[in-house]
């Protein structure tokens, strides 16, 4: 009997090895799973995104293994043209049908600059959480290269007495996809929170990902207060 014990415990030794290896292979580091999210949500990285849910898949213990935890969609294109497509609307279907190509256009570049936004890890913070007794929280801090849409600003300023009509419109989408395909850069700096769960990293709302380099790359035509930000 003992020898039997024996000619089991080797393989039984190395099976336990081979799944803490499996394990330790499958979590990730706090800055990797940043970096995950950053990409998947903000340049729309389709192997960040496969990545994010295979490391995430294990949270989900339902039957359904094929189940994505996130679905990579570009959310930003319909947030950040809001603003845009109202303005259209306020014009004659003529007008609107006139400036089409133009918004289509900038449309496609403002995704495009989103999409090539440089992101990365910088640091974090750990908390203890108040609701899940033992559980963690880390606000994760991270930089992004993009576009600088100043000369955007700068249209609005000197145009600030033109009416906002099909001319103006048509002429404000040009200079902001010329501004977004060929102007400078700068960086900017955000924040969001990561949710510990069974060794795993959780973010919780995506708009917190996305508001920083929503908020350098849009500017609202309308809005009163398009001061540097």
């Amino acid at each position: 009997m003992r020898r039997f014990l024996k000619a089991w415990s080797l393989p039984l030794l190395l099976l336990a090895c081979f799944s803490q290896a499996a394990l330790a292979k499958d979590l990730l580091t706090l800055k990797q799973v940043t970096d995950l999210y950053l990409k998947a949500f903000i340049n729309y990285d389709e192997d960040a995104y496969k990545k994010l849910n295979d490391y995430l898949r294990p949270l989900d213990h339902s039957d359904n293994k094929d189940l994505h935890y996130f679905k990579l969609m570009p959310v930003g294109l319909e947030i950040l043209t809001t603003d845009v497509v109202i303005l259209r609307s306020k014009l004659s279907p003529k007008n609107r049908q006139q400036i089409k190509p133009d918004v289509e256009k900038f449309a496609a570049t403002l995704v495009a600059a989103q999409r090539r936004a440089q992101c990365h890890a910088t640091d974090h913070e750990m908390h203890i959480s108040e609701y899940i007794e033992g559980g963690r929280i880390a606000t994760v801090s991270f930089e992004c290269t993009v576009v600088d849409v100043s000369a955007v600003r700068t249209f609005l300023i000197q145009t600030s007495n033109e009416t906002r009509n099909a001319k103006w419109l048509q002429k404000f989408l040009q200079k902001y996809t010329e501004t977004l395909e060929n102007g400078p850069t700068r960086t900017v700096n955000g924040s969001f929170d990561l949710y510990e769960s069974e060794k795993r990293w959780v973010n919780g709302s995506t708009t917190d990902i996305l508001s920083t380099v929503y908020d350098a790359l849009w500017i609202n035509p309308e809005s009163k207060d398009n001061g540097d930000q």
